[in-house]
């Protein structure tokens, strides 16, 4: 397999998850959540702490905003980069 087309499933791959990914993300700015990927925590109240785990998510949406690739309508967008940064910010206020 060529090394472009292997990069190419792997991009529309990952264009294909982002917008269930987002649907993971408190993307409200006035919640004391912003930022969380943990939508049980969140979203639901169904658990007393977030799981820190699932700020992974942070990595293919850095990709999407920092690589302009055919098809990626994610590139250089302002409010995904707000929404990565929330969620490092997110990250940083949950450590002890």
């Amino acid at each position: 397999m060529e090394a472009k087309n292997r990069i190419q499933i792997y991009q529309e791959a990952i264009l294909i998850g982002i917008p269930r990914l987002l649907t993971e993300l408190d993307r409200d700015p006035t919640s004391a959540t912003y930022g969380s990927f943990d939508r049980e925590y969140w979203a639901w109240a169904s658990k007393d702490f977030s799981n820190i785990d699932l700020q992974r998510g942070v990595y293919p949406l850095t990709m999407m905003y920092l690589n302009d690739f055919e098809g990626n309508l994610y590139h250089g967008q302002e409010n995904l980069r707000q929404w990565i940064f929330s969620a490092i910010d997110f990250w940083c206020r949950s450590q002890h």
